[in-house]
């Protein structure tokens, strides 16, 4: 009894895990930001904001967009393909601030594809959560809500090692924690199949419309 409980928490454990290192990634993100735009480039601080807003743009635009994705697609496997590609991308600007290349335009262009790709995780994400918590959607609401607080906390912690870990190697923490966040992704319960339509049923739109010529019926087809 005690393991078929355990079992019917892990898929709660593993979702919570995908959060936690999202949300301290993010975290990272926003600390590291800043030091990019200021410490690195040495722009202006009022540059930190037009940055940010080539990040949160995208995910204002295209949130809506991702939340139909997540209603039609594979929710597992487009998370899966989104902390695979977040990963990749910030480990590529790892690379470019090693090599020193680093420009603003590369930051921005950064900024923009980080924020697209955000748009379609986070529908995604929020979306299994009533795949994972079953009948304890309150539960798993709180600890979500509480997850990503404390992960975000932590990842700019994290980010403050920046100052003795140096810029890149920072960067390049964040991309793996997004990497892994793939694999957090793999481990989550495969979406159950559609159930297959009854033998002989047919569609109920023919029948609503013959209703709907008749007064009698219309009320409760409307």
């Amino acid at each position: 009894m005690a393991s078929a409980e355990a079992d019917n928490g892990r898929p709660l454990v593993d979702y919570i895990v995908l959060v936690a290192l999202w949300s301290c990634a993010t975290g990272m993100q926003i600390v590291l930001f800043s030091w990019l735009v200021v410490g690195e480039l040495g722009a202006a601080p009022e540059v930190v904001g037009l940055v940010e807003m080539a990040r949160t743009a995208p995910i204002l635009a295209f949130l809506l967009l991702g939340g139909a994705a997540a209603d039609r697609w594979n929710r597992r496997h487009l998370l899966m393909g989104l902390h695979l590609a977040t990963g990749v991308l910030a480990a590529g600007l790892a690379f470019v601030v090693s090599a020193g290349l680093l420009s603003l335009a590369v930051l921005v262009a950064y900024a923009l594809a980080m924020g697209l790709l955000t748009a379609f995780v986070l529908p995604a994400r929020d979306a299994f959560l009533s795949d994972v918590a079953g009948g304890q959607l309150m539960r798993g609401a709180t600890a979500l809500t509480l997850t990503q607080f404390g992960a975000q906390a932590v990842g700019t912690l994290i980010a403050g090692t920046a100052q003795v870990l140096e810029i890149g190697p920072a960067l390049f923490i964040m991309a793996a924690l997004l990497l892994v966040g793939s694999l957090a992704a793999w481990r989550l319960p495969r979406p159950a199949p559609s159930p297959a339509p009854a033998a002989g049923r047919t569609s109920s739109a023919p029948a609503c419309a013959r209703c709907w010529i008749q007064p009698r019926c219309a009320p409760p087809c409307c």
